[in-house]
């Protein structure tokens, strides 16, 4: 699936291990897309209907 959007870019199990330790979490995740999700549903009040 990744290759659909070019060649990827593999990074060595290191830096996935620190930035998993960093910013893992689901709820990171989901925090951090907040901003996101108000965005589109502001662009596009109709999506949720």
């Amino acid at each position: 699936m990744a290759e659909a959007a070019g060649k990827p870019v593999l990074i060595d199990p290191e830096t996935a291990s620190l930035t998993y330790s960093q910013i893992g979490s689901h709820y990171v995740g989901w925090f951090s897309f907040q901003p996101v999700y108000d965005m589109i549903v502001r662009q596009e009040p109709d999506l949720l209907d």
